[in-house]
């Protein structure tokens, strides 16, 4: 994944939450407003101090994933899917 895959785009993830990625290189979503968004690398997306595995799937979906080091029962691995929306 490159910015230029979301630049101008809205994300819509399975989780129910979605992400609109202005041009500016700030984003906006249904849980915060106007942070910064960057692609440091090829592959890792920033949103705010956070930092994520994001590729581009052959169908076009974006496939974020991550893993939590400290949490309590479950998998430690998270992953969720998004599509162009809106």
């Amino acid at each position: 994944m490159t910015a230029k895959d979301i630049s101008g785009k809205k994300i819509c993830w399975d989780s129910g939450h979605w992400i609109a990625f202005g041009r500016d290189g700030y984003f906006t979503s249904d849980k915060s407003a106007h942070k910064k968004w960057s692609v440091p690398e090829p592959g890792v997306l920033r949103t705010g101090a956070r930092e994520r595995e994001t590729e581009v799937l052959p169908d076009g979906q974006l496939h974020m994933h991550w893993f939590v080091l400290y949490r309590g029962k479950g998998d430690r691995n998270i992953d969720h899917w998004g599509k162009v929306c809106g």
